[in-house]
């Protein structure tokens, strides 16, 4: 048997591991290395197994002598980790490929793989952005060719990027253009744009066409302040309580202050909470939908949902916003 000591010159710096099992070993190292293959680090483990190393380069002569010297294996080879019958009453088994530069050896085997795993990575982030299609819920879904017109002039359409336009904007534009609805939100859903309308259930009604006031009758936050004709006593943002006067006749023309008809409307944000029973966890679009049906005649905006377990049932506090216009004139 040669064995030949020099073996880190002649492996370079990539070389595959293989353990050969059957008897007589010598023959079957003598006839490979007689036919040109160095076989290197060459270690006998009992009468049965052998290791020794083959540089890289030399894999694929090395499995035609093989071929060649058993003819019952044509075109034989194996990978890492895999073990083959040789015939002759041997069987050799691959361990791993090693060396300094083994690593890169591997990436460079598998380089179609990599650079698939690159383009989906790349084409996933690329379309992560993307608005693949514009979805309508809600009871104002009867606006949507409005909308969707709206959106259109603002570049607002499929395959469009998301960040292009912002939502928030997006929503106050859609409100401030539709007379017809009450509510709008636009948000992102993966690759959907979102768009949930609500219609105005009824006109904003009028408490007396010779009001000297204008009362609160809930508590709530002033959304907008409308007055064509009296004195606004309440702002944006401000909360008010119930019966505070919002809008009063008292106005001064020069020195002199004198009674007027109030002609103002006043849009209130109101919240109310309700608590849900129910049996199970993870429930809290059901609970709202339950929570809703109670308040029915309000005009509901939007909602949030807190739940505490409490023995074998749930408790779902869910918090209602609606909105509450006050008009006179």
């Amino acid at each position: 048997m040669r064995k030949d000591n020099g073996y880190r010159k002649g492996l370079s710096k990539i070389y595959s591991i293989y353990v050969l099992s059957g008897l007589n070993q010598d023959r079957f190292v003598n006839a490979v290395v007689k036919r040109g293959v160095g076989l290197y680090n060459i270690k006998k483990a009992d009468n049965k197994h052998l290791s020794f190393c083959v540089n890289v380069k030399e894999n694929k002569k090395f499995f035609a002598i093989i071929n060649k010297l058993w003819y019952n294996n044509k075109n034989c080879s194996i990978l890492d980790g895999s073990t083959l019958k040789i015939g002759g009453g041997y069987t050799l088994e691959r361990v791993k490929t090693s060396g300094l530069f083994a690593p890169a050896y591997k990436l460079w085997k598998n380089v179609g793989l990599i650079v698939g795993a690159v383009i989906f990575c790349v084409t996933a982030y690329l379309s992560s952005g993307l608005i693949f299609s514009i979805d309508y819920t809600g009871s104002g879904v009867e606006s949507k060719q409005e909308v969707e017109k709206l959106l259109a002039q603002r570049g607002v359409v499929r395959f469009a990027r998301f960040n292009d336009f912002d939502l928030k904007v997006t929503t106050n534009e859609i409100l401030a253009s539709i007379d017809d609805l009450s509510f709008a939100r636009c948000y992102k859903r993966g690759n959907r744009l979102m768009v949930e309308l609500e219609k105005r259930v009824s006109p904003p009604p009028v408490l007396n066409d010779n009001a000297t006031f204008l009362t609160c009758k809930e508590g709530g936050v002033v959304e907008s302040v409308r007055v064509y004709r009296g004195n606004a006593l309440v702002s944006v943002g401000e909360r008010v309580e119930s019966g505070q006067i919002l809008v009063d006749g008292l106005i001064r023309i020069k020195e002199e202050e004198i009674q007027v008809n109030v002609l103002a409307t006043v849009s209130v944000i109101c919240e109310v909470k309700t608590e849900i029973l129910l049996l199970s966890e993870n429930l809290d679009e059901q609970a709202v939908i339950l929570a809703e049906q109670q308040f029915s005649d309000r005009e509901i905006i939007s909602s949030s949902v807190r739940s505490l377990a409490d023995k074998e049932r749930y408790i779902y506090t869910v918090t209602l916003q609606y909105r509450q216009i006050y008009s006179a004139g």
